[in-house]
């Protein structure tokens, strides 16, 4: 099974709360942008993320998706 259908059902069968962030205020969805995991972020996405996310210095899913590096994330993001 494919990370991001992976969870994608684990945010359905659990009902967890997708926004929750970590200790470091970062959400689910930017620690997958940060990790490059763009399968993960569509899902994320798909399931209802907010794509206007930021950390606790106000840096967005796109800022961190450039400053790594990650086209294929910056390509899921955009095309959102």
């Amino acid at each position: 099974m494919k990370l991001g259908t992976l969870l994608t059902c684990t945010i359905y069968c659990r009902r967890c709360n997708k926004e929750i962030p970590d200790i470091d205020s970062v959400s689910p969805l930017l620690l997958s942008v940060k990790c490059g995991k763009a399968e993960a972020v569509e899902a994320l996405i798909d399931v209802g993320c907010n794509i206007k996310t930021t950390d606790k210095d106000g840096k967005s899913t796109i800022y961190w998706a450039a400053q790594k590096g990650h086209i294929e994330v910056l390509e899921v993001r955009v095309l959102s």
